[in-house]
């Protein structure tokens, strides 16, 4: 008997296994503080199932995780999705994950992600995806000037508010505040602002392109009984298309002078006879706290006296004696000066001589004051006269 042989043939499938990942981010570009979130999209691009699925998506330094759905494990950086679940030939699944630009992050930011999917028999096939954020650099600055720097109560002062964005990216909404300081109030300003409680607000001065400026002009007025340093603040905010706002300050402090001034006069002797001589000491005191000058005193000689000497140059003119400039005076500062008059042979009765001083402030304001004093003429008395010259040494004299 004769046997055959018999051939049997075994058919096996080579699979094609294949994985892609791909990812998109919303926003592009952003501030710190603005969050970011990714679509990852994981496809089945091979022709049998894949499980399990793993998904990793590595941060950048400078974001960090915020959530992810599905839940994923976090971990220095690292978000993982362990297992998404078996994936047949051509499904796909989409996660979602949102990330945070930090604070200090600056530039490019390369976020990457990797996919891997596990045939049932075989190798592991993997792919790979990355992303670039853009973390921009925000910035603002403002700068006040005033002019002028200081003025006494009624000066207007007019401030340039200069609002400048030194970022990269744009600023929409930008906001100025001005906080006057006690002792100022408001008079106007250009754009129209609004005006509560000395908070002058600029509430939307528009979008401001990266090295983009606007000039604010603010008139503000030193009130009465204002004095020393008055400081005014001024703070600006941009707010970037995405992530937080920036801000920056500034200050300027405007001088309101206590401006003063007294003068006092006194006569010796203040009893008289006709014929005789009467010295006068005036003394004229710079009480505020700021300089002034020129500083200019005017003494009116009463009917029945005339005037001898004086220890400081003027001018006379029709019984009125004018010292132009005894200054400048500085706070505090006090200069005396010595007029000799003579009591005329019809003077009779009470005689009050005044004088006035004023001095002129830096800021060409002027402050004001003025003395008196008396003497009595007594008929008929002998009063024992004295050389009163010889109290005026070394004085240049001036006559009529």
């Amino acid at each position: 008997m004769v046997m055959e042989s018999q051939t049997m043939l075994t058919t096996i499938t080579a699979l094609s296994p294949a994985i892609a990942v791909d990812t998109t981010a919303t926003p592009t570009e952003g501030a710190p503080g603005t969050d970011v979130t990714y679509k990852i999209n994981v496809t089945n691009t091979g022709d049998c199932t894949l499980n399990p699925v793993t998904v990793v998506e590595t941060l950048p330094a400078g974001m960090s995780f915020v959530s992810a759905t599905p839940v994923a494990n976090v971990s220095a950086g690292l978000i993982t999705w362990a297992d998404l679940g078996p994936l047949a030939a051509g499904e796909s699944k989409t996660i979602t994950l949102v990330a945070h630009i930090d604070s200090a992050a600056s530039g490019k930011l390369n976020s990457t992600v990797s996919a891997k999917g596990k045939p049932i028999h075989g190798y592991g096939v993997t792919d790979d995806a990355y992303y670039t954020i853009t973390a921009l650099s925000p910035a603002i600055t403002v700068d006040t000037t005033a002019t002028p720097t200081e003025g006494a109560p009624g000066t207007d002062v007019t401030y340039k508010i200069d609002v400048r964005n030194t970022g990269d990216c744009i600023l929409y909404p930008v906001t100025v505040v001005e906080t006057m300081p006690a002792g100022m109030s408001f008079v106007s300003a250009t754009p129209v602002a609004n005006v509560s409680a000395g908070l002058i607000t600029w509430t939307d001065l528009g979008p401001l392109a990266a090295g983009e400026s606007k000039t604010l002009t603010l008139v503000a007025h030193i009130d009465p009984g204002a004095s020393g340093k008055l400081n005014n603040t001024v703070s600006a905010e941009g707010k970037p298309i995405h992530g937080a706002a920036v801000t920056d300050g500034a200050y300027y402090e405007i001088t309101a002078p206590t401006p003063g001034i007294t003068v006092t006069k006194t006569a010796a002797p203040t009893m008289v006879s006709s014929g005789m001589n009467v010295l006068y000491k005036i003394n004229v005191k710079n009480t505020g706290n700021c300089t002034l000058n020129p500083v200019k005193v005017v003494d009116t000689l009463p009917a029945g006296m005339s005037f001898v000497i004086s220890s400081l140059e003027m001018e006379i003119s029709e019984g009125q004696i004018t010292w132009s400039n005894i200054g400048p005076l500085v706070a505090g500062e006090s200069k005396v000066i010595r007029l000799v008059a003579h009591i005329q042979e019809e003077a009779v009765g009470v005689l009050n001589n005044s004088v006035n001083a004023t001095g002129a402030l830096p800021t060409g304001d002027y402050v004001h004051n003025c003395g008196t004093a008396q003497v009595i003429v007594i008929g008929g008395i002998c009063i024992t006269k004295y050389n009163i010259l010889s109290l005026l040494p070394h004085v240049q004299i001036q006559h009529l």
